[in-house]
């Protein structure tokens, strides 16, 4: 497993800021969470997801294709780190 967190740098108001995704060992998303600007979260896994949150469908890159596009700004993250995440984000209503 590995984790990962990405800074979307944008100015889009609907769109979120921080993605926060668990990837199996294809790079696989096998959970997310999306933080917005006024930290409202969404999550995704499996079948279930929340604030229009969904598991990419296809393998993400690698982080330095990632860091190529300034918009971006990914680093790998602790399973702990990501666990945080995801437990704040499922239990926020």
């Amino acid at each position: 497993m590995m984790y990962i967190k990405v800074r979307w740098k944008h100015n889009f108001p609907d769109e979120p800021i921080l993605l926060f995704s668990e990837l199996d060992d294809n790079r696989n998303e096998i959970r997310k969470v999306e933080v917005y600007r006024d930290d409202l979260m969404g999550y995704a896994w499996g079948d279930i997801s929340s604030n229009e949150t969904f598991l990419s469908e296809c393998e993400l890159p690698e982080l330095s294709v990632i860091n190529e596009d300034i918009q971006f700004e990914g680093i790998e993250i602790r399973k702990e780190e990501f666990e945080i995440i995801w437990e704040k984000a499922i239990n926020t209503k």
